[in-house]
């Protein structure tokens, strides 16, 4: 897909791998909706793609809250008059004490957040995308998906699910024009592992070199070729990006 004048939905878009995607996708010309919990930090993404000259605006919203997400999806449509791509982002870590001392609340909210939100928004995603003949949803997973993280044992699982449900998914592509692929990095230089609670978590950003840079031109690389569905790209440091 070429995302120059293509409308453009990201969750998470406030700060680390969304507010990198959203300036990427600004800058190839997408019109970009910005969502994220924290105003302050949503409008702070959107003032940076306008200042440069791109188009963006701003929901305010809870991820985890479904009234909130078909809020965003609607005024999207509404704004855009239709909806191409969308980047299911927003997630968190598990956070201190670790697991299995974690309240659970605690880890319930993990979940809501990583993996049911991404589900719903997969969801909306593709009743919007059948009015207009297709696009393309990414959903940001992690290597933590892809091989069990034994300091977040609950995040490693609510990624893992991510991955195979996206995998799951790669049908649309034939049967509704919707390809549906997840990006799967290490940790990344993000205010989400540099401020993480667990000591042992926010010392490992020391030893990584992806940046949220990084990981936006892998989310680019998914929406511009065409023949990845059902894909999740693995991010390893000093290794070229692989399909997994």
């Amino acid at each position: 897909m070429n995302i120059d004048g293509k409308s453009a939905l990201i969750t998470g878009g406030g700060s680390g791998i969304g507010k990198a995607t959203a300036l990427r996708l600004a800058r190839g010309g997408a019109r970009v909706v910005v969502a994220d919990i924290s105003e302050s930090l949503g409008k702070a993404t959107v003032d940076d793609i306008t200042k440069a000259g791109g188009r963006a605006s701003l929901e305010v919203a809870d991820a985890c809250q479904d009234g909130d997400l078909v809020r965003v999806f609607e005024a999207t449509a509404r704004l855009h008059g239709r909806l191409d791509i969308v980047v299911n982002n927003a997630g968190i870590l598990t956070g201190a004490p670790a697991f299995p001392e974690t309240p659970a609340e605690q880890w319930r909210r993990v979940i809501e957040l990583n993996l049911i939100a991404v589900i719903r928004g997969t969801q909306l995603a593709i009743q919007a995308m059948r009015q207009t003949g297709g696009g393309v949803i990414i959903n940001t997973a992690s290597v933590a998906g892809l091989n069990g993280w034994n300091m977040d044992p609950v995040y490693s699982a609510s990624k893992g699910g991510v991955v195979l449900f996206t995998k799951a998914l790669a049908g649309l592509k034939v049967s509704d024009n919707i390809r549906v692929n997840c990006v799967c990095p290490t940790l990344v230089q993000t205010p989400l592992v540099s401020e993480a609670a667990d000591p042992r978590i926010s010392n490992l950003i020391r030893i990584t070199t992806l940046t949220p840079e990084q990981v936006a031109d892998a989310v680019l690389r998914l929406i511009e070729d065409e023949d990845l569905a059902g894909a999740a790209l693995r991010l390893l440091p000093n290794e070229a990006p692989a399909l997994v």
